[in-house]
């Protein structure tokens, strides 16, 4: 399968919200990662530059404020460094720049510990949850009532 229509496929997932969850996040990461986790690529090496991955994956999903999210939310090249798109510039993982300014939208970076920013950037997006009902109830009664939103504790 190829990336675009695995991540399509992925994005098109929605957590099902249990009952009770509470949630603490601020309101774009909330939007954007707790409805639908994060889809990223970890390659262990590339012939491809950080420029021409970004305008490849800029060319498929041009807007990155579109909902669904775009496909890709960050590529990780071993040795090689990171491209990380931060959406609205508003998430609790921000690149910022000398001026203090936010960057949205996609932003790379050399790098020499890629899986430690790997594991860095995805601890920083996912939303914190706690989860008063067990998981495996949404597998089990499929229709739940539509009051089933999680309290943010942002």
């Amino acid at each position: 399968m190829a990336t675009g229509a695995a991540s399509r496929k992925f994005k098109a997932l929605r957590i099902t919200h249990a009952k009770g969850t509470m949630i603490h996040t601020n309101p774009s990461d909330r939007e954007r990662f707790y409805t639908c986790p994060p889809y990223f690529l970890f390659a262990f090496e590339s012939e491809l530059s950080f420029p021409t991955i970004i305008d490849t994956l800029n060319a498929a999903a041009p807007d990155i404020t579109a909902q669904p999210y775009p496909l890709v939310d960050a590529v990780f090249v071993m040795n090689k460094g990171w491209a990380v798109n931060f959406g609205d510039g508003q998430g609790g993982f921000q690149f910022v720049t000398p001026e203090g300014k936010p960057m949205s939208g996609w932003v790379w970076q050399p790098a020499e510990f890629v899986l430690f920013e790997c594991l860095a950037w995805l601890s920083a997006v996912m939303p914190h949850m706690v989860r008063y009902e067990p998981v495996i109830i949404g597998y089990m009664i499929p229709h739940k009532p539509k009051d089933t939103e999680p309290q943010n504790g942002a």
